[in-house]
């Protein structure tokens, strides 16, 4: 008896839990906005394209809180939406980090790794996205 209630419990652990998977998506929320916020201490050294890097970092927060907030609806699809989203912010990022870098000679220290460090941060939100079991769990249509 007391072997199935163990297993039982392993088996509730392994599917996810939607507490867990709200937990970890405030958490995401978090952590996605201040690396945004982060991001934007580099927009004096851009000139010309600061407004624009700027209103490409409140538009993606924007939706960042959207689509988060959807999954946590159960919407299914915004999952893959949302991890879509942060690898195309991420494409952006690579193709704007070496214009910048041969035009703005004042980004090469601090704001190089600050682009580098919300590249990578985006990659792991877009792969953890992906692979959580609580997400996974919170983001499946009830069944009533």
């Amino acid at each position: 008896m007391a072997s199935s209630l163990s297993t039982q419990h392993i088996r509730k652990r392994l599917r996810g839990s939607r507490t867990a998977g709200r937990l970890i998506l405030g958490t995401m929320f978090i952590f996605l906005s201040g690396m945004n916020l982060a991001s934007s201490c580099i927009v004096p050294f851009l000139g010309f394209y600061g407004p624009i890097y700027l209103g490409s970092l409140v538009v993606a927060t924007f939706w960042n809180a959207i689509l988060l907030g959807a999954i946590c609806f159960r919407h299914g699809w915004a999952r893959f939406v949302l991890a879509g989203f942060l690898m195309c912010f991420v494409l952006g990022l690579l193709i704007f980090i070496p214009d910048a870098v041969i035009h703005h000679p004042n980004l090469r220290g601090e704001g190089l790794a600050i682009i580098l460090l919300l590249s990578l941060s985006n990659i792991a939100a877009a792969t953890y996205l992906l692979i959580s079991r609580d997400i996974q769990w919170l983001s499946r249509p009830s069944k009533t």
